[in-house]
């Protein structure tokens, strides 16, 4: 059987963040920055969200669990991504997902190979990143469309 401690490595790799073991049980963090916009106040959170695996077996496959924090937004990306990732879900898991007005909480557990579950979460947040980027990239463009619009009224 292959030491815990490998296979935590390679997990904390893929998710690019250290691993620590603590009773049988290896626990990823990480973290990321949410916007949220309330009542025309914008707040700004850092959230952070741990990754296990624990009762790691002879056949490479242990019990995994991701509890992630996404804007309703970043949702739809997520789900699909993660649910159509070159390795499907296996057949062996739960979904759950809990909701309020300005966040959407998706738990995730399988039994699988610790480093397939680290590859699917780690693509699917990749197409959250992507779509803040791009998110970001348009607001931009209409600020510019709408300041452009107000220099040419001006002049």
């Amino acid at each position: 059987m292959e030491k815990v401690e490998r296979v935590a490595e390679r997990v904390g790799g893929v998710l690019m963040a250290k691993p620590v073991l603590k009773a049988g049980k290896c626990i990823v963090q990480k973290k990321r920055a949410i916007t949220i916009n309330a009542s025309g106040t914008r707040y700004t959170y850092s959230l952070a969200f741990d990754i296990t695996f624990k009762n790691y077996k002879a056949d490479g496959t242990a019990l995994n669990k991701a509890e992630i924090y996404l804007l309703p937004e970043e949702f739809p990306f997520f789900s699909y991504t993660l649910k159509n990732y070159e390795l499907p879900l296996p057949p062996h898991h739960k979904l759950r997902i809990s909701s309020d007005q300005h966040v959407v909480c998706f738990t995730v557990k399988t039994i699988e190979a610790p480093e397939n579950f680290a590859r699917r979460l780690s693509a699917a947040l990749k197409i959250v990143e992507q779509s803040e980027v791009t998110e970001k990239f348009l607001n931009q463009t209409e600020n510019k469309k709408k300041r452009g619009a107000r220099n040419v009224g001006q002049i």
